[in-house]
C-alpha cells in the first residue's frame, strides 16, 4: 500500500518480555486506531465506538497485527442482531512521537 508523503505517522516502543522494538506506524486511520486502542486499554474498542472515523476498523486492526506484529485480541460480544467484535491491544505499547 502506497501512502501519501504527508501521511501521519507515530512511533511505538513495543516491549515483549526482555525485548524492546521500535516501530513506525503510518497512515491516518491506522495511527488513529493504535491511539484509540492504547487509550481504551483493557476495555478495548468496537467499530461502533469509533464509527465517526473508522469506516474499516477490521482492516486497520489487520494492518496492526500483520504488518506491525501487534497482539490484538478479538472478543465477540452478543447483541440482538448477532455479535460484534471488540478489539483489545495485548502487546505492551508506548506511543513515543507523533509526526504530522
Amino acid at each position: 500500500m502506497k501512502l501519501p508523503k504527508n501521511s501521519p505517522s507515530i512511533n511505538l516502543v513495543v516491549k515483549d518480555g526482555k525485548n524492546t522494538a521500535r516501530k513506525a506506524v503510518t497512515g491516518r486511520q491506522v495511527v488513529r486506531t493504535i491511539k484509540a486502542l492504547v487509550k481504551a486499554g483493557a476495555k478495548g474498542i468496537t467499530a461502533l465506538e469509533v464509527s465517526t472515523w473508522a469506516f474499516r476498523l477490521g482492516a486497520y486492526i489487520h494492518i496492526l497485527r500483520h504488518t506491525h506484529g501487534l497482539n490484538i485480541q478479538t472478543l465477540r460480544e452478543p447483541h440482538d442482531g448477532g455479535t460484534h467484535a471488540r478489539y483489545v491491544l495485548l502487546t505492551p505499547v508506548t506511543l513515543t512521537e507523533v509526526a504530522p
